[in-house]
C-alpha cells in the first residue's frame, strides 16, 4: 500500500488534469467542432487518458474516486488539417475576432500558451495544500490573462476565488495603513460572500497587520468549507505607499503559517500575486518577501513560432514575409502583435499601411505610444535615462532600469540595455532629444 503522501500526489495530479480538461472543453464549445485546433483535441484526449489511468491507480489501492461527467470517454485522434494553399486568403468561419485590449477570457481561442508558465500556473492553482504563486513581467505581456486561467483552474477543482485588482484601492486607502488593511479584508470577505466585518473582529489594541492576520485566521478561513485562491492583480500599484513593506511582509507570514502544525487553516489559502515591478522594489528584505517563495513565473514576449500561431488563428492575414517583418518590428510584444493582426484581419488597415505608419502618432499603435510619452513627461528622470538607453544602449541607474522595464519599455541583452522592440527604438529616438 503506498504512503499517504504518494496518494495525495496522485490525487493532486488528477485534479490538475481535470482542470486542464475543463478549460479545453470550454474552448472546444466556444469554437465549434468544425474549428477546433488540433492541439485542443489532443489535450482533451491526453487529459482524459491521464484521468482514466490515475483513477484506475487510486481504485487499485482501494481509494474512493468520484466519476465526473467531463471525465468522459476518450476522444479518437483527429487528422491534422492540410495547410491553406495561400496565407493571404480571407479569413472565414464562425469564430469571431477578439479586440486585443484587456484581459483575455480563459477559454479564448486566441490565447497563446507559453510553457512552462501555463503548466506551472495550472498545477499551482490545482494544489490542495496551499500555494504561493508570483506572476511577474513587463506591462502588457499577458500576466492578468494567465491569472484568469489560474483562477479558472482553481474554480474547476472546487476552490473559491477572490479577485482583487489593487488599482481599485482609492486615495484614502493608499494614504492610511489602517484604511488600506481594513478595506483589504472587507473586500476579500465581500468577494467570498461573507458577512460584513464586525467591530469585534478588528480590535484596536492590535497593530494593523495583526488585526488583518487575526481576521483571516479566526473569521474568514473558518467560515469557508473549501480552499480559497486569493488573486491579487497589479500589486505594484501600492509601490509608493509607506506601508507596502508591512503588507508584503504580512503575506510572507501567511505563506510561512502553512508549515506550522498548529495552524492548519492556512493551508486552505492560496496566494497569487501579479506585478510588473521588480519585487525587490516592493520589499527589500528577502526574508520578508512573498515574491521569492513558492512558484515564481516570469512571462516574456512571444517567440516567432507563437506569432505564427496567432497569425493562423486570425485567418493568416500576413504572408510569411510580413509575419517575419512583424516579429522584427515588435519582437513578439503580445499586445502589439495581437493589435496588428486584429487590424489587418478585420480589414481596418492594409498590411502596407501598418508597417509604413507603425512609428507615427496617428498610426496603428499611436495611442499606445502617446500614452508612454505622456507618462515619461510626468517622470522626467526616467525620460532622461531612456534617452541615454536609446543613444548608447547602456544604463547605469539600476533602479531606473527596473522602473522602465516594469513599464514595458526596455530589456537587457547581456551587457546591453535595449528598447523592448524596434518600434519603440524608432519612435522614441525621434521624441527624446
Amino acid at each position: 500500500m503506498p504512503s499517504p503522501q504518494v496518494i495525495a500526489e496522485i490525487q493532486e495530479r488528477l485534479a490538475t488534469h481535470r482542470a486542464t480538461l475543463a478549460i479545453r472543453l470550454t474552448q472546444q464549445a466556444a469554437l465549434g467542432s468544425a474549428h477546433v485546433p488540433p492541439e485542443v483535441t489532443h489535450d482533451i484526449r491526453e487529459a482524459r487518458a491521464a484521468i482514466a489511468h490515475l483513477k484506475a491507480t487510486l481504485r487499485g489501492w482501494g481509494e474512493p474516486v468520484e466519476d465526473l461527467p467531463d471525465d468522459g470517454v476518450l476522444v479518437p485522434p483527429q487528422p491534422v488539417p492540410s495547410p491553406s494553399p495561400s496565407r493571404l486568403e480571407p479569413r472565414s468561419g464562425p469564430v469571431p475576432l477578439e479586440p486585443p485590449e484587456g484581459t483575455m477570457h480563459p477559454a479564448s481561442p486566441f490565447y497563446i500558451e507559453r510553457q512552462p508558465a501555463d503548466r506551472i500556473a495550472a498545477a499551482a492553482a490545482a494544489r490542495r495544500d496551499g500555494v504561493t504563486l508570483t506572476i511577474k513581467g513587463p506591462r502588457q505581456v499577458g500576466k492578468s490573462s494567465l491569472l484568469a486561467r489560474a483562477m479558472a483552474t482553481a474554480g474547476a477543482v472546487g476552490k473559491q476565488v477572490a479577485y482583487l485588482d489593487f488599482q481599485q484601492f482609492d486615495a484614502a486607502a493608499r494614504a492610511h495603513a489602517d484604511t488600506f488593511f481594513q478595506q483589504f479584508v472587507r473586500w476579500i470577505g465581500d468577494e467570498l460572500g461573507l458577512p460584513t466585518l464586525r467591530e469585534a473582529d478588528w480590535p484596536l489594541e492590535l497593530g494593523t497587520v495583526q488585526r488583518c492576520t487575526r481576521y483571516v485566521e479566526r473569521v474568514l478561513l473558518p467560515a469557508l468549507n473549501t480552499p480559497v485562491l486569493l488573486a491579487m492583480d497589479e500589486v505594484d500599484s501600492i509601490l509608493d505607499c509607506t506601508f507596502r513593506t508591512d503588507f508584503f511582509a504580512m503575506l510572507r507570514v501567511w505563506h510561512n503559517n502553512r508549515a506550522m502544525p498548529n495552524r492548519p487553516l492556512w493551508r486552505k489559502l492560496d496566494l497569487v500575486l501579479v506585478t510588473s515591478t521588480e519585487p525587490y522594489e516592493l520589499v527589500q528584505n528577502l526574508h520578508q518577501s512573498p515574491f521569492n517563495v513558492g512558484e515564481v513565473i516570469e512571462l516574456v514576449d512571444f517567440v516567432a513560432s507563437q506569432v505564427a500561431r496567432l497569425n493562423t488563428l486570425h485567418g493568416s492575414p500576413l504572408s510569411l514575409e510580413d509575419e517575419t517583418r512583424l516579429v522584427t518590428l515588435l519582437n513578439g510584444h503580445p499586445y502589439l502583435t495581437r493589435r496588428a493582426l486584429y487590424l489587418v484581419a478585420d480589414g481596418r488597415m492594409p498590411c502596407t499601411t501598418l508597417f509604413a505608419q507603425a512609428a507615427t502618432d496617428d498610426g496603428p499603435f499611436g495611442e499606445h505610444l502617446r500614452r508612454h510619452i505622456q507618462r515619461l513627461h510626468e517622470r522626467p528622470e526616467l525620460a532622461h535615462v531612456l534617452r541615454q538607453i536609446v543613444r548608447t544602449q547602456r544604463c547605469t541607474d539600476d533602479r531606473a532600469f527596473w522602473r522602465l522595464h516594469g513599464a514595458g519599455l526596455v530589456r537587457r541583452d547581456g551587457e546591453q540595455t535595449l528598447m523592448r522592440c524596434q518600434l519603440y527604438a524608432d519612435y522614441f529616438a525621434g521624441r527624446l532629444r
